[in-house]
């Protein structure tokens, strides 16, 4: 069978459980201020990030215009090389044929 008790232990409880309820909702209170702190902060935060994204815009677009005239400038001088290249080659070429026209003449 259940233990009953005293009606002074009744109220002890009843006491400690209104100030467990009051403790409660004034930790609920200071919850919701830092959560409405928290959210400002948030908002700030987003706002100024924003702004530094449009303030930065036109460093990203330049350094994307850089990024593609480095690569430009690299193809073309690829080019340049591949000319360089196959001019030496054919230079070395002529050059030797030369030399063995004049060494070695066919009659």
């Amino acid at each position: 069978m259940a233990e009953r008790f005293s009606d002074k232990e009744l109220a002890k409880f009843y006491e400690d459980f209104r100030t467990h309820i009051e403790d409660y909702n004034a930790t609920m209170i200071r919850c919701d201020s830092r959560f409405n702190d928290v959210c400002r902060l948030l908002e700030s935060t987003n706002s100024l990030l924003a702004t530094q994204i449009e303030d930065t815009k036109g460093v990203v677009e330049l350094h994307a215009e850089l990024q593609g005239a480095a690569r430009l400038g690299t193809r073309v001088q690829n080019v340049f090389f591949w000319f360089a290249k196959w001019g030496v080659l054919g230079s070395a070429c002529v050059i030797a044929l030369k030399w063995l026209s004049e060494h070695f003449p066919g009659k």
